[in-house]
Parts: structure tokens; sequence; C-alpha cells
């Protein structure tokens, strides 16, 4: 069984390559002929189900929410805010990143898509920082100065309070949340804080709203999915 994923591939012949090795170890091992009763695989998108149906019709194949919405109420002990920037870009570092933001042109795009957003605007004094989350169990160096990690300086990757509490301290530093992250904009619409959705490449940022809420115009978590900096910054205004 697999949790909800996102089915992507840029080489359609190593698509069709995983599939008939998966095949062929399901075909050796339980057989074909019983196979959807061993095996599920669960899709996050509706695009990734509809291919998983075409790739691997020896499996069930199931159409699912994101599992980070299931922490539900398990968010309520880490609602707090620690907002040191009127906004915080925290994005993908990755190969599935659309931005160029990261690198050493980051402070100079920044400013340059501010300086347009705000050129015909009173707001000049907008604080902001980027942070590309590369490494999920080490925090920053500056965690060392916050209570809450000041024992732990790494996470442990089965510890999801922590990992949880870790997420939401890269979330609260900006009082607007600008992000590609697929979870880093689902937790802030569960934690309510104020974030400006960014798309990335395997379309998920949308694609797993979509499947959550159907399209629900009244759901707080289906707001504007942004494909460029420009169009986020637009919104900040």
């Amino acid at each position: 069984m697999s949790f909800p994923q996102t089915l992507y591939y840029k080489s359609k012949a190593q698509e069709q390559r995983d599939s008939q090795t998966i095949k062929a170890h399901v075909e050796k091992s339980v057989g074909l002929s019983q196979s959807k009763q061993y095996l599920t695989f669960m899709w996050r998108q509706e695009d990734s189900f509809r291919r998983a149906e075409q790739l691997y019709p020896f499996a069930t194949n199931v159409l699912i929410p994101d599992i980070a919405l299931f922490l539900g109420l398990h968010l309520k002990n880490f609602q707090y805010r620690n907002a040191q920037h009127d906004v915080r870009f925290l994005m993908r570092w990755d190969s599935e990143r659309l931005h160029q933001l990261l690198g050493n042109v980051t402070d100079c795009a920044l400013g340059s898509a501010f300086a347009e957003v705000y050129a015909d605007t009173s707001r000049t004094s907008m604080t902001y920082d980027c942070f590309g989350w590369r490494v999920r169990e080490e925090p920053p160096d500056t965690v060392k100065d916050f209570p809450r990690f000041a024992a732990h300086h790494t996470v442990d990757s089965f510890d999801y309070d922590k990992r949880v509490n870790l997420a939401v301290f890269y979330m609260e530093v900006g009082r607007i949340l600008v992000t590609d992250r697929l979870h880093g904009s689902l937790l802030a619409a569960m934690l309510n804080i104020k974030h400006i959705p960014m798309e990335n490449l395997t379309k998920k940022t949308y694609g797993c709203r979509q499947v959550a809420f159907d399209n629900d115009a009244c759901s707080s978590f289906f707001v504007k999915v942004h494909s460029n900096i420009e169009g986020a910054l637009s919104e900040l205004y």
C-alpha cells in the first residue's frame, strides 16, 4: 500500500519501464489474478489517478486527499505566531520549482519584484525573507535561539510532533507566507496563517486542493494558486 502520491514522469519511456517492472514483481509474487486485493496505490490528484489506472490496472487505485489534511485537530497544539517579517517566502529548491528565486540572485530578484509591485503605492517599508527548505531533519542555525528547539538541534525522522513543530516554525516567521510547497500551503490554511500559494512543476498545489474540496469556492483552502512570483506579489497589496 502506498499513501497518497503524485504521479509524474519526465520520461515516458521510464514510466513504462517502471510499470512493467512492478507488474513483473506482482505477477511473480501473488499473481495478477488476485493482485488487486494485495496491492493498493493512493493518489492525491485526479490526473495522477487517471494515469495510474492505465499504468497499473493490476492494482487497486484510489483517489484520496493528501494525508497532511488528516492532521486535523492535532494542529491545535501548534497555533502560535512569531512573525519577524511582513512576508516569508518558503520555496522549493529542487527540480520541481518553477521560480528562479534561490541562489545568488535571490535578493536581487525579490527586490526587483517588490519594487515593481509597489512602484505606484505608498508601501515602501515591507520586509521579507526567502528560505529554501533544503533539509527536513535539520533546523537552521537560528533555531538554536528558539525556545522550542533549544535542546533539539536536530529532529528525528520519525518524531512527527517535532517535525510539525519545525514546519510551523519555518512558516510563522512571516506575517504572510508565500510558498510553492504543497504541505506548506496546506498547513498554513489549517493554522489560519495568511498565505499565497504558488504552483510547482507537478501542479499538485492546485490538484490536491481540487480533490479534497471539489472546487468549493467557500473553502478557505481553495484560494487562487499563482504560477509566478509577480502574480503572488500582486496579492500582497
